[in-house]
């Protein structure tokens, strides 16, 4: 009878484990994925017009852009998964990023050289069928 009640307990303990610390992981691991879609899905052709750290919201690292036409196209947070970008870049700068592709190249109006930032995620494997 002790050895049965041993044995439940290190199975409650074991089914434990894998509930607090093994699931949890499986839920995270995509967690970030709809980001990457948005950023795979995106295209961007433009100047930087603004940068800056939104004080009202979260202070996220916010980069306004514009089109073509020279009219503001739109604007990109910053998350972790962007790394240095948004230390690098400054107001002129050009931004293109291809849609289908997880790449932004980003020539530098100072010095007129151009560098490829891609968007580190996890979730690259979710994509990869489709390039």
């Amino acid at each position: 009878m002790t050895k049965r009640i041993v044995r439940i307990i290190i199975a409650l303990i074991v089914f434990y484990i894998l509930y607090r610390y093994l699931i949890p992981y499986m839920h995270n691991k995509y967690e970030g994925c709809g980001k990457h879609q948005e950023v795979y899905n995106q295209s961007i052709n433009g100047r930087v017009l603004q940068k800056y750290v939104d004080a009202k919201n979260h202070n996220y690292q916010t980069v306004v852009f514009s089109g073509i036409n020279g009219y503001q196209q739109g604007s990109m947070i910053f998350s972790p998964e962007f790394y240095d970008m948004f230390d690098l870049i400054n107001v002129g700068d050009s931004v293109i990023k291809k849609k289908s592709t997880i790449y932004y190249k980003v020539i530098f109006k100072a010095s007129g050289k151009d560098t490829i930032f891609p968007f580190h995620s996890i979730c690259k494997d979710s994509l990869s069928n489709k390039h």
